[in-house]
């Protein structure tokens, strides 16, 4: 059985598969974002316990799960959706809890944007590796591919927080009383940038993978 990615999939194409991985990122993170907020209001706060997390973990891996299925299925023929979606929320299941657990290690120093930059890429780093770990095992009959894949989500996770988080520190700077909306703009735009590396770094690993 071959490890390769079919050549005539949309995979072949970087551009159609990190539109639609462009979409699946933002309604998952911003769908697990709004979950965490209400979820917050009604438990006292999202970290008080591990359900909360891993709920909301675990429905934003679905979101982003089903994303994928849509167009990888036509270039893995052989990765069952039932593994996938479940895979998904596992590991969507594991980062929700690892992130609860970093940010209850704080607060951290913000005085250095270095510093801020490493804690935000190694966070990445971590939760990438531990959401491409258990779709890895939904693509353990393609090695090689399930190897890429682990890393690119390693990698694209580790970008995109680190946007995520430039973000977050952009509202604070910049934040405006006179101004609505600025601060869920730059939400947005900093939601949408981690898409966008996320579904990049995965569409570069598929496309490398039909080679």
């Amino acid at each position: 059985m071959t490890e390769r990615i079919r050549a005539n999939s949309p995979e072949a194409n970087l551009n159609p598969w990190t539109r639609a991985q462009f979409v699946g990122q933002v309604v998952a993170i911003g769908g697990g974002v709004a979950v965490a907020q209400t979820l917050a209001a009604h438990t006292g706060g999202w970290r008080s316990g591990i359900v909360v997390p891993l709920l909301v973990g675990a429905v934003a891996g679905v979101a982003v799960g089903a994303s994928q299925w849509s167009t990888l299925r036509r270039a893995v023929g052989d990765l069952r959706v039932r593994a996938w979606i479940s895979a998904s929320a596992l590991g969507g299941a594991l980062v929700g809890v690892l992130a609860a657990g970093t940010v209850s290690c704080g607060p951290f120093d913000v005085s250095s944007l270095p510093a801020v930059a490493l804690v935000a890429l190694a966070s990445g780093l971590g939760a990438g590796a531990t959401l491409g770990a258990a779709q890895a095992w939904a693509l353990r009959r393609r090695p090689a591919v399930a190897l890429r894949w682990l890393a690119a989500n390693a990698v694209g996770w580790a970008f995109g927080v680190l946007l995520l988080v430039l973000g977050l520190l952009g509202t604070v700077l910049t934040s405006r009383p006179g101004v609505p909306g600025l601060d869920a703009a730059i939400m947005l735009a900093s939601i949408s940038a981690m898409a966008v590396a996320v579904a990049f770094a995965t569409g570069l690993a598929l496309r490398f993978g039909r080679r």
